[in-house]
């Protein structure tokens, strides 16, 4: 664990939340990272969904086209950290500042997330919605990881719709096993990248971000 957070403090980017403290509570890990004053993507798309819209299509792309560029650093070989991977990106770990910065929290943690199963028996379902194929069967941690998160997230984001529907337990393993997104009519462009980063064999998606 200190070895993957120390990675995560060298990464080069200013997209990503900084670690500050680690320390081991009587029953738990805890961690502090840099405050960010500014909702998550969740809060601004269940914002928009409340008044029954969606988010504005140039914020939705601008917010993912961040994280991206965010990911693309982190995945670097070449960045001072070395290639780091989130492995559990989703929209609650998606922070944006009132400018409109976005800053990326929760690396270094993905491979101590509970085990993760198709039989539904998951710690919280609905952030498997954004964890790709391989990820849930068996554990994979690839950099295909993240690119089908950020085709998810896009996804979420320009429709206001979680990217497996409102699949939850069994019903919602069975989905992302089979790669069975929720994918309304969308402009065919936005509907071929997501279909391209979010393909079912990490080789068919995008090579990087």
């Amino acid at each position: 664990l200190t070895a993957d957070l120390k990675a995560v403090a060298r990464v080069g980017s200013g997209a990503i939340s900084q670690i500050l403290d680690v320390w081991w509570a009587p029953t738990h890990l805890a961690f502090a990272t840099e405050h960010v004053n500014g909702p998550t993507l969740a809060e601004l798309v269940a914002e928009a969904r409340e008044a029954g819209k969606t988010l504005p299509l140039p914020l939705a792309l601008s917010v993912v086209l961040e994280a991206a560029r965010a990911l693309s650093v982190a995945h670097s070989p070449f960045s001072s950290g070395g290639a780091v991977i989130h492995g559990d990106l989703r929209p609650e770990l998606v922070l944006v500042d009132p400018e409109g910065a976005v800053k990326l929290t929760g690396f270094g943690f993905s491979r101590f997330l509970p085990a993760v199963s198709p039989d539904g028996a998951w710690a919280r379902t609905e952030d498997r919605a954004y964890q790709s194929t391989e990820r849930v069967l068996d554990g994979s941690l690839e950099p295909a990881a993240d690119v089908f998160a950020l085709g998810a997230m896009l996804l979420e984001a320009i429709t206001g719709q979680p990217p497996f529907g409102d699949r939850r337990g069994a019903s919602l393993a069975e989905a992302v096993s089979k790669g069975a997104l929720d994918l309304p009519p969308l402009d065919e462009d936005l509907a071929r990248v997501i279909r391209c980063a979010c393909a079912l064999d990490p080789a068919q998606r995008y090579p990087g971000v």
